[in-house]
């Protein structure tokens, strides 16, 4: 079965668990970086309702899994979002509520010039500032990107709404500078917590290993403090020029490893070619598309406090 027909049979299937008094639908969405196909179980008295994205299901039908299971799975990963949203959506039309819940994100431009069309947003080089609203109920996190029927709603400008959202991403959700051997330590130190080894005993292994005593070799991770949609964080000029101070350099070189993060070394003695190759390897053999940023690399002059693509 190909993926059109998987699609129709699942809508199928999935109409004849809900019965008449549902509408299922399946649409285009874009996402970012991405469209992806979204099924979407409604009612008449609903105005908003999620999507459930049938790509990575079609993988698992590939895999054996039966047309039904899917369905019934749909279904309900369906239901507990509805009821995750519940008390969130009607709220939505409320500006002063969404105003404190407002945050941007930085993603490719070129690579969602279609998306771009639908939301507000700032050029920056090739990629561009979009504000979402983010929301949180119980341990789920869930992020909304603002349309502009809904800025219609809320009766606000672009300018306004992304000045109140890049205050708020910085404030709520702070710039974090942090070396890579101690980031990468940081990661492994989470995975080791249930070991029988002492953590204390972890620790002094694994900083021997990362130890790196040359500081205009090291690499610094660029993010915020969620690690969530972090590299934002990285083209803040006043964290790049205290960071050059620190390791004694006017320039640095920005190396987009997703939208969650940037990497960020001592321009001395560095390829940029090589960098630039680097990073295109790894963009195509490591990031998913949900995550990818750039294949550019970005230099940044602290004397001129400005950062521009290579």
């Amino acid at each position: 079965m190909d993926f059109n027909n998987f699609i129709a049979t699942v809508k199928e299937e999935v109409q004849k668990l809900v019965g008449n008094r549902y509408n299922v639908t399946v649409n285009c969405v874009m996402k970012i970086n991405r469209e992806l196909q979204g099924l979407s179980i409604r009612n008449q008295n609903t105005e908003y309702c999620p999507s459930i994205y049938l790509e990575d299901y079609y993988q698992e039908y590939q895999s054996g899994k039966s047309v039904i299971d899917i369905a019934e799975e749909i279904v309900s990963i369906s239901r507990q979002k509805n009821l995750n949203l519940s008390g969130i959506v009607e709220n939505l039309q409320d500006y002063e509520w969404v105003k404190p819940r407002l945050r941007v994100k930085l993603i490719n431009y070129q690579r969602n010039v279609k998306l771009l069309k639908t939301i507000p947003h700032e050029r920056i080089l090739d990629l561009a500032i979009i504000p979402y609203i983010h929301l949180r109920k119980d341990n789920e996190i869930m992020s909304i990107k603002v349309h502009y029927p809904l800025m219609d709603v809320w009766n606000i400008t672009s300018d306004s709404l992304m000045h109140i959202a890049k205050n708020n991403t910085l404030i709520m959700n702070p710039v974090v500078v942090e070396e890579m051997t101690h980031f990468i330590l940081r990661m492994i130190m989470d995975d080791t917590k249930n070991l029988e080894v002492k953590t204390d005993d972890n620790e002094e292994i694994l900083k021997s290993i990362f130890h790196n005593d040359q500081m205009q070799n090291e690499m610094y991770i660029l993010t915020n403090k969620s690690n969530l949609d972090g590299a934002y964080a990285a083209f803040q000029t006043k964290e790049l020029k205290d960071l050059s101070y620190r390791i004694g350099s006017d320039e640095l070189y920005l190396l987009p490893s997703s939208i969650h993060e940037v990497i960020v070394v001592n321009a001395k003695d560095m390829d940029p070619y090589k960098l630039k190759e680097m990073v295109i390897s790894i963009n195509s053999t490591q990031v998913e598309d949900k995550d990818f940023l750039s294949d550019s690399i970005y230099h940044y002059d602290r004397v001129m406090n400005l950062i521009s693509v290579v």
